[in-house]
């Protein structure tokens, strides 16, 4: 019997798993997509798509994205960066399977989109501020 025979049990069984250490592991699995060498379980989509859900959870500070995202948006991948944010490159059906998705905390998946906006309304709020106190 082959490998396919028990591909449901398989995607069950990794569908219920929401730790850390879970998520960390097909991350970083998933990470070797662009070189063909993810195991056989990281092209199941919805299986990619728990991975994110998890780690997006369980770590604050990571933002998912494209390989192509990483090269046209680099000044905003370096703030990122600075901002000591892990960048997760993704694959991009993935990138847009999770667009606006929540993790299975109930939090939005924080992708370039996201930190963009958040940065965009932290410097908002801190010019606002700073205008304030000049007046």
């Amino acid at each position: 019997m082959g490998r396919g025979a028990y591909s449901d049990r398989i995607k069950s069984i990794l569908l219920s798993c929401k730790s850390k250490e879970v998520a960390e592991y097909l991350v970083n699995d998933l990470m070797k997509f662009s070189t063909g060498e993810i195991h056989e379980e990281l092209k199941w989509i919805d299986i990619q798509e728990h991975a994110v859900k998890i780690l997006n959870a369980t770590e604050k500070k990571v933002i998912f994205l494209t390989s192509e995202e990483l090269i046209e948006e680099k000044n905003l991948v370096d703030e990122a960066i600075s901002q000591g944010n892990r960048i997760v490159v993704i694959p991009d059906n993935l990138r847009k399977r999770i667009s606006g998705k929540k993790d299975i905390a109930g939090n939005i998946i924080r992708d370039l989109n996201q930190f963009y906006n958040s940065t965009k309304n932290i410097k908002k709020a801190l010019n606002s501020s700073l205008f304030h106190q000049k007046n």
